[in-house]
């Protein structure tokens, strides 16, 4: 697909943008769905990427594929490809692989694991 610019961004011609996107000196990719009400500040979104309502990403890589969910607050974060980032999540200079263990909320997910492994 083609880039087009779009208030000092490029975006792919068939990425899908909601009501009210604000995008800064960033780049969002072919077949990325951006929700309402996202700010997209000095970032890189890739191809396939689905970011939902209320969202903002600054200062960050989004790979292909990689879901986050709404009102998700990133910033100098890299997602790797096909992560997903859960709803309300803030992240700062870090690292989220699809891989990552996310469970500042649910310490028990260790636990399902180990038992999962030791039967």
């Amino acid at each position: 697909g083609t880039l087009h610019k779009r208030d000092g961004a490029l975006v792919a011609d068939d990425a899908v943008l909601g009501d009210k996107v604000q995008l800064k000196h960033s780049t969002v990719g072919a077949n990325s769905k951006i929700g309402a009400k996202c700010k997209i500040n000095n970032s890189v979104i890739f191809d396939g990427v689905v970011i939902h309502d209320n969202c903002v990403v600054q200062n960050s890589v989004i790979c292909a594929g990689a879901v986050v969910h709404a009102k998700s607050n990133l910033n100098d974060v890299q997602v790797g490809p096909d992560a997903v980032i859960p709803a309300n999540t803030v992240l700062k200079h870090e690292a989220f692989t699809a891989d990552s263990p996310y469970d500042d909320d649910h310490p028990d997910d260790h636990d399902d694991v180990d038992s999962a492994t030791a039967a």
